[in-house]
């Protein structure tokens, strides 16, 4: 399973489908939005083997100057992911994508 609807909160045993998804993504990141990337991480709790978490998988796109981050943003829309900016988290851009929320 993967999504965690608005509000809700629970976790879901571990699964190795989080790491497929994770790859199928970071795929999908790179091909996008390649020259402004150094690497995609799959971090967060989905990312431990064995761990139950909230059924979505956090990625962490590493890019090369922090003002980069709005060069990929429309880039990354087009792949479905939400831009709420740079104030939820101090010196990151924020994207969420699916609804329920996967990414």
């Amino acid at each position: 399973m993967l999504g965690l609807p608005k509000g809700e909160v629970f976790l879901t045993p571990w699964t190795e489908e989080w790491e497929e998804k994770f790859l199928l993504e970071k795929e999908t990141i790179q091909k996008k939005i390649s020259k402004y990337i150094v690497d995609v991480h799959h971090i967060g709790s989905t990312a431990v083997n064995y761990l139950s978490a909230k059924p979505i998988i956090d990625i962490a796109v590493e890019i090369n100057k922090f003002s980069d981050g709005d060069y990929c943003s429309s880039h990354l829309e087009s792949l479905g992911y939400s831009y709420r900016g740079t104030n939820i988290l101090p010196d990151r851009h924020y994207f969420s994508k699916g609804k329920p929320r996967t990414h």
